[in-house]
């Protein structure tokens, strides 16, 4: 019987609940809702389509839903295997729901049910949309940051631990294969935040010698010296990035921003610093066409770059 990543991860609902209950999970997944600015004060359960995806990956069981009233070492195994559905979910392709689909007609089969093909594979089986995939990545963010915040022992590696997961959505986003390492990264970094710092030493050398080929000490962001500059910043993206009057000043922007994303690129993840050189990089060549910047594309520069930067 195949056992793909997609199996383990998934856990199928049983096939009366797939059948019987389809139309409301069809609805609930298919729906299409505009991705928001993430809101990390919100609880995203209360999202009906996050629920919807959530109930579609068979994740919202008796585990997921009591962990929060659990002892802490539960909360932290379940923790990490929150990590674990992250990095999956991200990196599933659609060969997974493939095997995964023929796995269970397999087991359907042998066992003489009779059943949709076609409906089953529309229920369970179909990829999820990029947006579906983010929420369900911010599902996962937020109950763990629960823990986190209520087992601190390192603050700053609970930050890199949610930089990371960012980073994963980052590349979700942009259609990028997520790097291999990040998911032990972020493993070692929820280590890191939960364990106290006399007992972290032996978990920090078992990281590296079970992963010697790992940078447990890359960081992501740059020292932030003034937070007034940074909301400065904010204000002019938010109030002031109109630029059909002034394209020779959009032009010594981005060659700044160019600049110093290039010598300092741990101010953005690996992803959104792709995206914003790309962006860049079309602008300028575009002005030397045309003599003018693309107001949409500016703004998305100054998006990623003002609003995405990461700082510790």
């Amino acid at each position: 019987m195949i056992k793909s990543r997609f199996s383990k991860l998934i856990a199928p609902l049983a096939i009366t609940t797939a059948i019987s209950g389809g139309m409301l999970v069809k609805t609930a997944v298919t729906e299409k809702v505009e991705e928001k600015t993430e809101q990390t004060t919100t609880n995203p359960m209360e999202n009906p389509a996050v629920l919807g995806t959530v109930f579609t990956l068979g994740l919202l069981g008796t585990a997921g839903s009591a962990a929060l009233g659990r002892a802490v070492d539960l909360r932290y195994k379940n923790s990490r295997e929150q990590i674990e559905d992250i990095f999956d979910v991200a990196t599933l392709e659609e060969k997974d729901y493939q095997e995964a689909f023929e796995e269970e007609c397999q087991e359907l089969d042998r066992k003489g049910v009779e059943y949709d093909k076609e409906e089953l594979r529309k229920q369970k089986y179909t990829p999820l949309t990029k947006e579906q995939v983010r929420k369900y990545i911010n599902t996962r963010k937020a109950q763990i940051r629960r823990v986190t915040e209520n087992v601190m022992y390192d603050e700053k590696a609970e930050q890199q631990l949610r930089y990371l997961i960012e980073e994963v959505k980052s590349a979700v986003k942009y259609d990028k294969k997520v790097d291999e390492d990040i998911k032990v990264r972020m493993l070692y970094f929820l280590d890191k935040a939960t364990t106290p710092k006399k007992d972290f030493s032996s978990k920090d050398k078992s990281y590296r010698i079970e992963h010697p080929e790992t940078d447990f000490d890359k960081r992501n962001g740059i020292p932030l010296q003034s937070r007034t500059i940074h909301y400065m910043q904010e204000a002019i993206f938010n109030n002031t990035y109109d630029i059909a009057a002034a394209p020779e000043i959009v032009l010594i922007n981005l060659t700044k921003i160019k600049q110093e994303i290039t010598q300092q690129p741990e101010i953005l993840n690996k992803y959104d610093r792709e995206e914003c050189l790309n962006l860049i990089n079309a602008s300028l060549k575009g002005f030397e066409t045309t003599g003018k910047f693309d107001n949409k594309t500016y703004k998305q520069i100054l998006h990623i770059y003002v609003l995405r930067q990461q700082t510790y």
